[in-house]
């Protein structure tokens, strides 16, 4: 709701309807420590689950993580992997 409140386009992933959902997941909890969904990314930089996306939006954080042109630096685990920005 809050991109959409931001008419921002996004894209979700739905692990309960992934073949790999519990393994994505499972990758996400090790990036950010975040075992929980949501788990938000904007530009690569890990915003939270929920409440922290709605207060990063009130504060105005998330809008300057969508203007800015700073995507974050992937994990040295997945560059490894030759998957990196």
């Amino acid at each position: 709701d809050v991109f959409d409140d931001l008419n921002v386009k996004y894209a979700s992933l739905e692990l309960d309807e992934h073949d790999q959902g519990l393994e994505i997941q499972n990758s996400l909890k090790e990036i950010s420590g975040q075992p929980t969904v949501p788990n938000v990314y904007v530009k690569g930089h890990h915003v939270g689950g929920s409440d922290a996306t709605t207060a990063a939006k009130q504060s105005g954080e998330l809008q300057k993580l969508l203007n800015g042109n700073v995507w974050a630096k992937l994990p040295d685990t997945l560059a490894a992997d030759g998957r990196d920005s």
